[in-house]
């Protein structure tokens, strides 16, 4: 099945498997809505793997710090240095180098 998977992911063109991203994390989030914390390292991916259309860098700073601070409490700093190093990425991407979301977001 995961073979499959991959093989049909893989033939998609790019624009399309971003907006599947966007869509995905839309649909997680729409989910988990109530208990988002289990769904955060997933949700935070598939916004991640979405930013680069440019419509989902909002949602992937804001879900990419909770998902950070999440792993931070669960001591998986591997996780969260991830996470953290996303939301630095997509704010200075959109000139929002001085943004407050990220002096959250602490260099390793």
């Amino acid at each position: 099945m995961h073979l499959i998977r991959e093989t049909i992911y893989e033939d998609l063109p790019p624009v399309d498997r971003l907006r599947l991203h966007g869509r995905v994390g839309d649909a997680l989030v729409g989910v988990h809505a109530a208990h988002l914390e289990p769904a955060l390292t997933r949700i935070a991916h598939h916004y991640h793997e979405a930013a680069a259309l440019g419509k989902h860098r909002k949602r992937l700073s804001f879900y990419a710090l909770r998902a950070a601070e999440s792993a931070v409490r669960m001591y998986a700093y591997e996780e969260a240095v991830v996470h953290y190093d996303h939301v630095i990425q997509v704010l200075e991407s959109g000139g929002l180098m001085h943004d407050e979301r990220l002096a959250r977001a602490p260099t390793f």
